[in-house]
């Protein structure tokens, strides 16, 4: 269906599906059409599951999916993070379903893995721990009350990491490329 204004423009259209290879196996049809319209327009499209009945959004080519305020309630009641005062999806990424939260005790980004395997996480999860409790300016990922840095949240894996300060760079300057190799050179 095609919104326009408060009325419905048009009904039973089909939707340029996204091309992109590096999606999901477990995204329908549905929500790959809500992907390529979102790549070919600047509309923000809404996608309702068949299957959950949960509404995601797609917007300049990712996908957002439907975590609750139940289910992020829920789910930090597992960290010693405080209290929940809002959450955001985030329109950038490729792969992962992303959220900021903010507690009253910081500022967070929530990663739901939609790709990547549980078994393999640790490993990046272990690094940028390591990383970051050495100094290196990365996020550092928040770990349960029983010491895990990974659980799952909507059947997917899901870590919880500390939000860092600044905003993305798409077109980095000279400077800026050069204190990334700086950066690297120390580890």
């Amino acid at each position: 269906v095609i919104i326009k204004g408060d009325r419905i423009a048009y009904a039973a259209c089909i939707f340029p599906l996204t091309q992109r290879s590096d999606m999901s196996k477990s995204l329908g049809t549905r929500h790959r059409a809500a992907i390529g319209l979102s790549e070919e327009t600047d509309a923000v499209i809404v996608a309702v599951s068949e299957e959950t009945g949960l509404i995601s959004y797609a917007y300049k080519g990712q996908l957002i999916r439907g975590v609750t305020l139940q289910e992020l309630r829920a789910f930090l009641q597992q960290y010693p993070v405080g209290e929940l005062i809002g959450f955001q999806g985030i329109g950038e990424g490729v792969e992962n379903t992303n959220y900021f939260v903010d507690t009253t005790d910081g500022r967070w980004v929530l990663t739901l893995f939609e790709r990547l395997n549980y078994d393999d996480l640790p490993f990046f999860l272990g690094l940028m721990d390591h990383l970051a409790s050495r100094g290196f300016a990365g996020a550092m990922p928040a770990r349960t009350r029983d010491g895990r840095n990974l659980v799952t949240l909507n059947g997917k894996p899901a870590a919880l990491v500390h939000r860092l300060v600044g905003q993305s760079v798409l077109f980095p300057e000279l400077e800026q490329c050069a204190d990334v190799v700086r950066t690297l050179g120390e580890l």
